[in-house]
């Protein structure tokens, strides 16, 4: 068992410098899963890589599984835990393997998620070719057939952004834009590739954040100050299941999709003060963040606004039981597409800077 205060110093197998992208997995009882995760990225068709486990204090069979893959490829894969096996949640974990990375690159895998063969070497290969790049976005998989019964819903790909793509976004345009869609534009952590000079400069993840909005605290830390490469492929599948974080969080009322909650306003009161020490000026990441923080300023406006919206869903609901189900996935998929378009518009108009090329 290693400890995270001691990061190894051996080369990687096959990589005398060491190795090119260091891929971070964290993972919190993951028995169920952590193998398939661990095998896609052994099947990598990069050779630069190492892999970095982090147990956040399990107590299944996941630690062992996670051992045995380090035993038996010593420097290639490495796994650390925290001091008395602790658990302290998913951003300091991140930070515990962004501590002892050896990697220039740094890569993200959640434990129930897997990669696509070609995913690190196309974003290895983009940051390679455009040194002015901070981070490789792509896209991923919702993915709902890796169960036996083939899922209650077929798998779907994520929605493109609606920005100039194959081209680098310079900062805070998606910013702006996550704001401005409510997060609905926010990529999976195992989609984004980072220098790892950048995430130190960065500060790393927030430890105050220990899961719901973890996510996008980090990125709205990268969106603010780097220049980010878009790519319209999806490589890497996101696993829906009912033990995820995210689903956890909605059960357990942390986390309420549409209506203010506690973990929703401590990111936005987070983030505000995070944008006023950054001395941010720009008008779209402004307005964006004082629309999401006027439910919590204004909640019994915000309470009577919600009369009509509910009506709304009611027809919602009715509409959903007569119209076939693949016809209103698709008037769904429509009307998503049309709001981030919409979205991308006022972005572009309202800010100092827009979505264009960074050069």
């Amino acid at each position: 068992m290693s400890s995270l205060a001691s990061p190894g110093s051996q080369p990687v197998d096959g990589c005398a410098q060491g190795p090119k992208v260091t891929v971070i997995m964290i993972f919190l009882d993951a028995a169920r899963f952590i193998e398939e995760a661990i095998q896609s990225v052994l099947a990598q068709t990069e050779g630069s890589w190492e892999l970095v486990l982090v147990d956040d204090g399990s107590s299944d069979g996941g630690t062992a599984i996670a051992q045995n893959h380090a035993a038996r490829l010593p420097g290639r894969v490495r796994y650390f835990d925290h001091a008395g096996h602790a658990n302290l949640g998913m951003s300091a974990s991140r930070n515990a393997g962004l501590a002892v990375a050896r990697g220039e690159y740094i890569a993200f895998l959640d434990a129930d998620d897997v990669y696509l063969p070609e995913r690190l070497a196309r974003h290895r290969e983009l940051l390679d070719a455009h040194p002015h790049v901070d981070v490789v976005q792509s896209r991923l998989e919702d993915w709902y057939s890796w169960r036996a019964d083939g899922g209650a819903r077929p798998d779907a790909l994520e929605y493109p952004l609606p920005v100039p793509l194959c081209t680098a976004i310079k900062p805070p345009g998606l910013l702006a834009l996550m704001l401005d869609t409510n997060g609905a534009t926010c990529p999976g952590v195992c989609s984004i590739t980072i220098r790892r000079e950048v995430m130190l400069r960065l500060g790393g993840y927030e430890v105050a954040f220990r899961s719901t909005y973890e996510d996008q605290v980090m990125l709205a830390k990268l969106y603010l100050s780097c220049v980010v490469y878009v790519i319209d492929e999806v490589l890497a599948r996101y696993r829906l299941h009912d033990a995820s974080s995210l689903h956890q969080a909605k059960s357990s009322g942390e986390y309420t999709p549409g209506r203010p909650h506690a973990a929703r306003r401590k990111y936005l009161e987070w983030l505000d003060g995070y944008i006023g020490q950054q001395g941010v000026r720009d008008p779209a990441v402004h307005a964006g963040l004082d629309a999401l923080l006027w439910p919590f300023r204004h909640p019994r406006l915000w309470k009577l606004r919600q009369f009509p919206r509910e009506g709304w869903r009611l027809l919602r609901n009715l509409v959903s039981r007569v119209v076939p189900p693949f016809l209103l996935r698709r008037l769904v998929e429509w009307r998503g597409r049309q709001k981030l378009a919409a979205a991308l518009r006022r972005v572009q108009r309202s800010g100092e800077r827009n979505l264009g090329g960074g050069g």
